[in-house]
């Protein structure tokens, strides 16, 4: 018996979720050995897998030998379906600020939702990136792209795959690449094999420590539907139909739901937004491979620049100041948490003036976080990483 709200829709039309099993990836978060993420050139895949048992176990991700073996270990380009014709729904774009357990603030540029102590579900908040966010210049908060498909050489019915990008410009790329192929094929998108690549290119940025700007190479995913000409466009569309026609079938028409949890997105995704980067850790003596006590040491060290990050953001630290207490305190990260500590103390106790009933009848609208309107309470944020017990 269908069950409504579960199974099916009132209408009585099924509800079709699929779950993320399998992840791409052209990076690596920061592990014992680095403290900072680490930017690939090849895809790596991961499978999503389980460390510890009951209900202390933890959901990872790690590599998935079958598809490395397959695919092989210097992978750039891998064949993909899509399952949607719609761009917006396999291929999700926003501004996000995450945390290690939720996603903080989320917007599209021009408006955005925060979580704070007064509303942890969220609440309207400005200003967001196009005025001037400074979550967004502090690298708290950055672009966000979700693409959603299906592997060519493992399709499978009831789970699907997922590649996560904070790149402006592979952003871009992608959701350039299936607006033109859509406008090519009158709208189709719902089963075509695409290639999915990523690509060196050269560029400059400022490098903030040093100062100056700088030149490296970095790595640029991007969409293509390969054909030989005009004329043989329509062959790969016609073959990926006929291809795609069982999928077609189970899905009957109905519009794809990916169930990608946030508790789960979290961990990874937080390990990308890592905003204390004059921060780095100390390099093993003698270059000698890391021991068990240098993995605890990277731990507790990556444990105290969230909580610092945390206190930076409670206490709407400025960007002159964060960095003065930084180059301050050095390597004391202990010594710089316990007096950003102190300080919110102090603030949360001291006393707050009852405003009277001429002042309230007067008082002008409240201002969010970085100056833009809003019913905020001076940017007080929920507190977003377990066993704190503070607000952000």
């Amino acid at each position: 018996m269908p069950i409504v709200g579960l199974t099916h829709r009132p209408d009585g039309t099924a509800m079709l979720r699929r779950s993320v099993t399998t992840k791409l990836a052209i990076g690596l978060p920061p592990d014992a050995n680095s403290d900072h993420p680490q930017q690939l050139d090849h895809f790596i895949f991961q499978r999503k897998s389980q460390r510890g048992s009951g209900l202390s176990a933890d959901v990872i991700w790690e590599i998935d030998p079958e598809k490395t073996e397959h695919f092989g270990k210097t992978c750039r380009e891998v064949g993909i379906l899509l399952l949607d014709d719609e761009p917006d729904l396999i291929f999700r774009t926003e501004y996000a600020w995450w945390t290690k357990t939720q996603k903080q603030c989320w917007g599209n540029g021009e408006t955005a939702t925060r979580r704070t102590a007064e509303n942890p579900r969220g609440e309207d908040w400005e200003p967001c990136a196009n005025d001037g966010c400074l979550d967004l210049e502090d690298e708290r908060c950055r672009p966000s792209g979700d693409l959603y498909f299906l592997l060519a050489d493992y399709p499978t019915l009831g789970t699907i795959c997922k590649l996560h990008t904070s790149s402006y410009q592979s952003i871009r790329e992608i959701y350039t690449a299936l607006d033109d192929i859509r406008n090519v094929t009158g709208g189709r998108l719902k089963g075509l094999r695409l290639k999915l690549f990523v690509r060196a290119e050269k560029n400059t940025y400022t490098d903030k420590k040093r100062g100056g700007r700088m030149s490296g190479t970095k790595h640029v995913l991007g969409l293509e539907l390969m054909t030989s000409g005009a004329k043989q466009l329509m062959g790969p569309i016609i073959e990926a139909v006929d291809a795609f026609q069982p999928v077609r079938q189970q899905l009957a028409g109905q519009k794809v739901q990916i169930d990608d949890p946030e508790a789960e997105q979290a961990p990874a995704m937080a390990a990308e937004f890592y905003p204390v980067s004059e921060i780095k850790a100390a390099p093993a003596a003698n270059g000698h491979a890391a021991t068990h006590t240098d993995q605890q040491e990277g731990a507790a060290t990556r444990e105290l620049k969230d909580r610092i990050e945390t206190a930076f953001a409670d206490l709407r630290v400025t960007t002159a100041r964060r960095q003065a207490l930084l180059e301050q305190h050095g390597s004391d990260f202990a010594g710089l948490l316990d007096r950003l500590t102190r300080e919110i103390a102090r603030r949360n106790s001291a006393p707050q003036p009852a405003p009277s009933s001429s002042d309230r009848s007067e008082q002008p609208a409240r201002t969010g976080r970085n100056g833009g309107n809003g019913n905020h309470r001076n940017g007080a944020q929920t507190n977003a990483h377990a066993g704190t017990g503070r607000r952000q």
